[in-house]
């Protein structure tokens, strides 16, 4: 299991500042609390890094990538000054943030260290669809990966509205994740055709991810009836017949 325990240390300078000057050069240290891992079991559970993310008035967002494995390390040329913000994102495999925490109106004294606590908190993801896919609406299935405490729910956004699904079997919006692993699926009713964002949202911690897809009508697939049909009964008035000539 990965430690719950991530320590980031930031030098933190101002802008055209000279070297050894300290007036002009702080540092920032960050515990990040609940580093943890979903599971070690997949790359999509596994914590692979650590991306961090520190903006503030004046400057471009500055980002620096840390490996997973890694217990320390350093950014710097970030302007000194107050009201900075920090944020940190624990990244599976695939670049997905399954962790995330932020730090606001943090202020950095030159000659001074700062000291933030940060604790994650779980991102539900999708495991088995990626933004840009191209999908049937009759094939439209959702996996979902969080902590296995967690309860998620699954919004749909089109230009018309946003909705929550729902389960077909029981009419329930909140999908409750296995308790070992923290996984859960839902298979909802056929969506429209069009350009949909799907997001897993979770109810406990309020963070979430999404995707973009367009969804395709899958009921063109399917081969055509044979026999004409009302109201479910089959017609055989319609069916065809086969003469002999004599």
């Amino acid at each position: 299991m990965k430690r719950s325990l991530f320590l980031i240390l930031l030098t933190v300078a101002a802008c055209g500042g000279a070297p050894g000057h300290t007036e002009n050069v702080g540092s920032l240290s960050i515990l990040v609390k609940n580093a943890r891992s979903f599971s070690e079991s997949s790359d999509h559970e596994r914590i692979a890094n650590y991306r961090v993310t520190v903006t503030g008035k004046g400057f471009e967002p500055i980002q620096k990538i840390f490996s997973g494995d890694q217990t320390e390390g350093v950014i710097s040329g970030i302007p000194a000054g107050d009201g900075r913000e920090v944020a940190v994102e624990a990244l599976n495999g695939f670049d997905q943030p399954i962790r995330g925490g932020e730090a606001e109106g943090v202020d950095i004294s030159g000659g001074d260290t700062a000291t933030v606590d940060i604790a994650l908190e779980s991102i539900p993801i999708f495991t088995n669809l990626t933004s840009g896919k191209a999908i049937e609406n009759t094939r439209l299935v959702f996996r979902v990966l969080s902590d296995a405490d967690d309860v998620v729910e699954i919004l749909d956004k089109t230009e018309a509205a946003e909705t929550s699904l729902v389960n077909p079997s029981n009419s329930l919006s909140e999908i409750s994740l296995s308790a070992s692993k923290g996984r859960g699926e839902l298979a909802p009713t056929v969506r429209e055709v069009g350009k949909h964002t799907f997001s897993v949202r979770s109810l406990r911690t309020g963070r979430k991810s999404e995707i973009e897809l367009m969804v395709t009508d899958g009921t063109k697939s399917r081969p055509a009836p044979l026999f004409a049909a009302e109201n479910g009964v089959l017609n055989f008035m319609a069916m065809p017949t086969i003469r002999k000539e004599k």
